[in-house]
């Protein structure tokens, strides 16, 4: 915060794990920042709160940038796949790996039905959060998705697919300009 108001924010959430002990994580993508001073002043503040808060460690999730800190050391062993769409679909589909087009092969012969839209959330939340409790990650409250959605229209959107009437799947997508995240499913 400055004079002129927010000119960042690093939503961060304190994980209890009985695994790897108590840990901090940020939301993907999370250091949004105006500049790299206030960018750098969070991430600082963050190191800060994982010693107060006897925290193993601080889960930095940015795929936009590897920040340059002391103290902070780097893992890329997560990574995000980022894919250009074509207006051929057939170069698209011969660009995916042969495993892949089985598997779609696979879900398109099974009769899957999907669905899209906001309106879905409500219907997609058990079986998101219970995909993340089986990963052992914590779950984002159905009221963070409800005001994403609400404060947020056209940026946010919910997937889900069912197989005979039961949702086997879902995703809550965020569109910003030409790129689809599926940031959370």
């Amino acid at each position: 915060r400055n004079s002129s108001g927010v000119i960042g924010v690093l939503p961060l959430l304190h994980v209890k794990s009985r695994l790897s002990g108590p840990y901090v994580t940020s939301l993907p993508n999370a250091v949004c920042a105006e500049n790299d001073q206030a960018a750098r002043a969070l991430i600082g503040q963050a190191i800060e709160l994982v010693r107060d808060s006897r925290a193993r460690y601080l889960i930095l999730r940015d795929s936009f940038q590897r920040w340059d800190v002391p103290g902070l050391v780097t893992d890329q062993s997560h990574c995000t796949l980022v894919a250009s769409l074509r207006d051929d679909p057939d170069l698209m589909w011969k660009r995916l790996d042969r495993r892949v087009r089985q598997h779609v092969r696979k879900a398109l012969d099974s009769d899957l039905e999907v669905l899209i839209g906001p309106q879905h959330m409500e219907e997609i939340y058990p079986a998101y959060s219970e995909a993340m409790r089986d990963l052992g990650t914590p779950t984002l409250g159905r009221g963070f998705f409800r005001r994403l959605f609400s404060h947020f229209p056209g940026h946010f959107t919910a997937l889900m697919v069912r197989a005979q009437g039961e949702v086997v799947g879902g995703a809550f997508v965020a569109k910003f300009g030409t790129t689809l995240y599926n940031t959370w499913g």
